[in-house]
């Protein structure tokens, strides 16, 4: 089995909030009915979610937190990519590393594509997910000489919460196109993507 290539630092700001509030000894208060289920699950104490916490729901449900690292998956509407806009993709991804988001790790696959960032400070996921969609479809159509949607409406989106679930995505992407057949070195893939010590 490989070995996944050794991080590129350290620690990992994940899901913080999440964090100090577990640790913090705070009084109990009380949590409306329709919350107790969303928070049972996903590990927080009964104290309460944290204010800055949002949690949204359209078709998915979608929790942000300011500062937290977020693994994304988004799924292409129209045709398979080839490795032309593999590549494309991968490069806009990577152009807003800095600027909008930092970017931990992404693989681009013919059919979705798989990021772990974290937003920077002004920018929210959901600002960050409609401009990576937008451009990457804008720069797809113009490409494949057509018009109309090319990704599904919403994209899946977690929260990292601890260093190991972090590790473990980096993993799951790494191993991603050689368990989809796409290559047999994925450090070589052409839609792979890691963060530079």
């Amino acid at each position: 089995m490989p070995v996944l290539p050794p991080a590129a630092s350290a620690t990992v700001l994940v899901g913080q909030t999440f964090l100090s509030v577990l640790a913090a000894k705070q009084p109990y208060v009380p949590v409306p009915f329709a919350q107790r289920a969303c928070i049972i699950s996903c590990g927080l104490p009964m104290a309460g979610p944290d204010p800055k916490l949002r949690i949204t729901r359209r078709h998915l449900p979608h929790w942000t937190l300011e500062g937290s690292a977020y693994f994304v998956t988004m799924r292409l509407r129209t045709r398979r990519l080839n490795e032309d806009e593999i590549r494309q993709i991968l490069s806009h991804i990577v152009s807003g590393n800095g600027c909008f988001y930092e970017l931990d790790a992404a693989v681009v696959m013919p059919d979705h594509v798989h990021l772990l960032l974290t937003p920077l400070e002004g920018y929210s996921l959901s600002r960050v997910m409609k401009g990576i969609k937008g451009t990457t479809a804008r720069l797809l159509n113009l490409a494949r000489h057509r018009c109309g949607s090319v990704w599904r409406d919403e994209s899946f989106d977690r929260i990292i919460r601890r260093q190991k679930e972090f590790e473990r995505r980096i993993h799951y992407m790494y191993l991603n196109p050689v368990k989809a057949g796409l290559t047999t070195d994925q450090d070589n893939y052409v839609g792979w993507h890691r963060k530079k010590g």
